[in-house]
């Protein structure tokens, strides 16, 4: 339809443009021909430029070199003015010949181009000698005494003369054939050209003069016929000069100038002349040398006044005929303009009202079915109710296409999650490391985010530091940094998150103080913010921390979020799922020693249970003996320590039997906490009374360190004393006289309440750590052997310590000593307003 229309309303204004074409065609071949002859006016301005300046500069070096065949004459202060004019003419010749090449020329003009060319490689190959002459001579030496000899001077001179007269007659022919009447307009223009031809050759012919001339008044020998004939040339090229400058050709500024060089000529130049050589005859010339410069230079600079006045009148000729071509030009292109117009309006009218509205829609529909659902719809003004109704189809075909886009997206979206869940969920089935699941899951969720980048980090059992269990997309760096960090509410994100137990938005990590650790590293990693979730357990308890780290600074979309609660899932169920199986196989392997601890506890039991009961019988037999004696001789002398010895034998074995007791009810589940709200400090100092004496006796340095402003707390008193006792009575136990115990007791709102007690003793070797909670064990060394006991200290204080929600922990350097903490969950610190700190973060 497009094409009908648009043909029909051409086939209509056809007729009337193809007058007007035709006019404007030969209006066009008119504005080029006179286009052509302007530039051949500029390409004429620029040949005279460049033998006018030829002219000077071949005028002055003949001036210098005349001036030269006398010592002690240099001329040093023309030097700058014939390169100035050397660089005038080669630039002018070379535009004229680069103007020459970029247009049609005629085949006559070609040989005369090709003759310019080689005159002007001529020149520039015997520049060289010249310059080095001229430079010889700047000195103040004279010509014979320069050079490699008189005889070489004199042909170089010749050689350039005849160069140079070479070069001056192509650039003229070459002016006179560009200016030929089958090239030209004629007219003024022609006229002008011909006077400027002239005054160039009256001004060499003066320059010529002028060295002869010069030579006389510098003292040389003057030749009287020469001089003549040079007179005679300028006089003849002169009347040239009068001849061709016709006053009904050229206007009055010409007429000035040429009057100007008529005066210079013969009421400056011509007196001067005669009066020096007059003086020569009696040798006083020399002093009119600077009189001869000033009026010389005057009288040139008359001249080339006059050959700008004639290149003027021939550009303003030119330009004039080309300024009225391109008039009747645009005449004609204003007619053929409005013909157009008609056409034009009504195609602009059928393609705004009908074609570009359907042409929109169907490249919007287009656009639609190739899948790009973020096209701009056309809004349509002014068209018929047809084109409006097929707008509105399109509006409702995009907003159904979008809709289905989001919808599959979404799907694709969750089909792969799923796909990520489901091998997750696989590997973590299949026993895998827990490393390799969690380094899976991560990889996964960044296949699902948009330029991101995750990262896991487990709490440690000690429930404060943290170690790097997955990031996949970052430098080994960033987990060295990361690894064994304490958490907090400033430590990035994650130490953040699971100090918290909450998500920890960070939108621009270069700003955010809780990022001022670790902000460097990161941002030289490529990481600008960072959304991290706590990983919690079934009972709220803190696992670790899953993070997003983004490449841009913004808050994460709620799909992001979305998946990343969905990643915190997988990874709870991950982690919970391997310490379920690692406590499984702990169970498992404590049931197996269960087993060997049998004989170990009926091998001990009976020596342990045996020795005192032997002590008892045996001393009761004595006493028994001796108090016969005694009641038979009147003397009862060591009935009383006989009877001490039963007394301790008798206490140290119930102290046995009741531990024994006490572990079997803990195992059984049958002991109860009698919970009471207790002072730390009372109760730590009660325990450190009871064991001060033994460590005195030992010679240790018992140190006792409790947190000011601790607040109560909520335990079982006797209980709690009793675990204090067993790690102060082991640490003071297994400590070489002069080393020291130390208790340091402090309450955190996030980490809960710990005590920890340090010795210096011998401390334990890492494959003995495992086995000092097993009942009835004792680690086989110095200590051990030389301070029996049952092997049930450490049991029961980690049982009892797990009976009020906490856990005993120990960490040991063979050789340096041993550190056991106690902690207890922060449920079990009673905040009051007199304790001195914070109300702690509410549990989510």
């Amino acid at each position: 339809m497009r094409r009908v229309l648009m043909g029909g309303l051409a086939l209509v204004a056809g007729v009337q443009l193809a007058g007007t074409a035709i006019d404007m065609q030969a209006g066009w071949r008119a504005y080029r021909q006179a286009v052509d002859i302007a530039n051949l006016k500029l390409v004429s301005r620029n040949l005279l430029v460049a033998a006018r300046d030829h002219g000077i500069e071949a005028g002055m070096i003949n001036l210098v070199l005349e001036a030269a065949r006398t010592p002690g004459t240099p001329e040093a202060a023309l030097r700058p003015q014939i390169d100035r004019h050397r660089n005038e003419t080669d630039r002018a010749a070379l535009a004229a010949l680069d103007q020459l090449a970029q247009m049609p020329v005629e085949n006559s003009l070609t040989e005369d181009i090709g003759s310019l060319r080689v005159a002007l490689a001529r020149m520039r190959e015997l520049r060289g000698g010249v310059e080095g002459l001229l430079a010889q001579l700047a000195d103040g030496r004279s010509l014979d005494a320069t050079g490699p000899s008189p005889v070489d001077n004199t042909m170089l001179i010749a050689e350039w003369r005849d160069a140079s007269r070479s070069y001056l007659t192509a650039l003229l022919t070459l002016l006179r054939e560009v200016n030929n009447p089958a090239l030209s307009i004629g007219g003024d223009a022609g006229a002008a050209e011909m006077l400027t031809r002239e005054a160039i050759h009256l001004r060499s012919q003066v320059g010529t003069d002028m060295g002869l001339l010069y030579r006389v008044a510098a003292g040389g020998q003057a030749d009287l016929t020469a001089m003549t004939v040079s007179l005679a040339e300028v006089e003849l090229v002169w009347q040239l000069v009068r001849n061709v400058g016709d006053p009904a050709m050229f206007p009055e500024s010409t007429q000035a100038t040429l009057r100007q060089m008529e005066a210079a000529f013969y009421q400056r130049y011509l007196p001067l002349r005669a009066a020096i050589l007059d003086a020569a005859t009696r040798g006083e010339a020399r002093g009119r040398l600077p009189e001869l410069l000033r009026n010389g230079t005057s009288l040139l600079n008359a001249a080339s006044d006059l050959v700008g006045a004639a290149v003027a009148v021939a550009s303003e000729a030119t330009e004039r005929n080309r300024l009225l071509a391109r008039q009747k030009l645009w005449v004609d292109a204003f007619e053929l303009l409005i013909s157009m117009v008609a056409l034009v309006f009504a195609a602009w009218l059928v393609r705004t009202r009908v074609l570009r509205p359907i042409q929109q829609m169907t490249d919007a529909m287009r656009a639609l079915a190739g899948g790009d659902h973020a096209v701009t719809l056309p809004e349509f003004r002014g068209v018929g109710v047809e084109v409006a109704a097929m707008a509105a189809a399109v509006r409702v075909f995009k907003e159904n296409a979008r809709q289905l886009r989001k919808e599959n997206r979404e799907r694709g979206r969750m089909e792969r999650l799923l796909t990520v869940e489901r091998g997750i969920l696989e590997m973590a089935a299949a026993g895998s490391p827990l490393g390799e699941v969690l380094d899976a899951l991560c990889r996964g969720m960044e296949e699902q985010l948009d330029n991101a980048r995750c990262t896991i980090m487990l709490l440690r059992e000690d429930g404060v530091h943290m170690s790097v269990a997955a990031a996949p997309s970052f430098a080994a760096r960033v987990k060295e940094a990361y690894e064994g960090v304490a958490i907090g509410p400033d430590v990035g994100s994650c130490g953040a998150a699971i100090y918290r137990r909450a998500p920890v938005i960070v939108a621009d990590i270069a700003k955010d103080a809780r990022w001022h650790l670790y902000r460097d590293l990161m941002l030289a990693e490529g990481a600008k913010s960072c959304w991290s979730l706590p990983i919690l357990s079934g009972d709220g308890e803190p696992l670790g921390a899953f993070a997003i780290y983004g490449d841009s600074v913004r808050e994460p979309h709620d799909w992001e979020m979305e998946r990343a609660r969905r990643a915190v899932q997988l990874a709870a169920l991950a982690v919970t799922s391997r310490r379920a199986a690692d406590q499984l196989e702990q169970a498992k392997a404590e049931a197996e020693l269960g087993s060997r601890t049998k004989s170990e506890f009926l091998a001990n039991m009976s020596h342990e249970l045996r020795t005192p009961l032997n002590a008892i019988i045996g001393f009761a037999e004595v006493l028994e003996s001796e108090l016969k004696v005694g009641d038979k001789a009147g003397q009862n002398n060591s009935s009383v320590a006989y009877a001490g010895d039963i007394i301790a034998s008798g206490r140290h074995l119930l102290t046995l039997i009741n531990d024994i007791l006490d572990v079997s009810k803990m195992e059984a589940g049958r002991v109860e906490l009698r919970e009471r709200i207790c002072g730390m400090e009372e109760l730590v100092r009660g325990s450190e009374r009871i064991v001060r004496a033994r460590a005195m006796e030992r010679r240790l340095n018992l140190v006792v360190e409790v947190a000011d402003g601790v607040p109560p707390i909520l335990v079982d008193d006797v209980k709690f004393k009793q675990i204090l006792l067993n790690l102060m009575s082991n640490a003071i136990k297994f400590t070489s006289p002069g080393g020291t115990v130390k208790l340091t007791a402090s309450v955190d709102p996030a980490r809960g309440v710990s005590v920890a007690v340090s010795d210096t003793g011998i401390g334990i070797k890492p494959e003995d750590l495992a086995k000092v909670f097993v009942p009835f064990h004792q680690v086989d060394n110095v200590y051990a052997r030389s301070n029996p006991g049952t092997g049930l200290g450490l049991t029961l204080s980690k049982g009892l310590a797990e009976l009020h929600g906490g856990r005993l922990s120990i960490e040991s350097v063979f050789g340096e000593g041993t550190t056991v903490t106690l902690t207890l969950p922060p449920a079990r610190i009673v905040w009051t307003e007199s304790a001195g700190l914070p109300f702690p973060l509410p549990m989510r």
